[in-house]
């Protein structure tokens, strides 16, 4: 019964985190960044590489599943992918976490993006 109420609170931690970074938030913030960093890039540019790189990035997303699914069956079983691949997840979160924080030399507003 842990086991199960383990995996139902990964799975929904992981939804409640990611789908709205998904939905939106990401092709603006790229879009924003790719216009405003890189002189090369048009509006028009910055947000076919926007596109390109949600798309990508909802393909890897949605590709894990299968991952996963492979090496349960396979090799692992279902309770080591499980912990396994929490490992990983608990890693890039913590990653996420630390890049995070500011450096006291830049000014930020209230989005969370360095002013100019």
């Amino acid at each position: 019964m842990a086991q199960v109420s383990s995996t139902i609170s990964i799975d929904l931690a992981k939804k409640r985190e990611l789908l709205p970074f998904v939905t939106a938030i990401l092709s603006l913030y790229l879009k924003r960044i790719l216009t405003e960093n890189s002189s090369s890039l048009s509006p028009d540019d910055a947000e076919d590489a926007s596109t390109m790189v949600f798309h990508t990035f909802n393909t890897l997303l949605y590709g894990a599943a299968l991952l996963g699914a492979y090496l349960a069956d396979s090799y692992l079983g279902k309770f080591r992918t499980i912990f396994y691949m929490s490992l990983v997840y608990l890693l890039g979160q913590s990653v996420l976490a630390v890049g995070a924080v500011p450096s006291g030399e830049e000014r930020w507003d209230i989005a969370g993006l360095p002013q100019q």
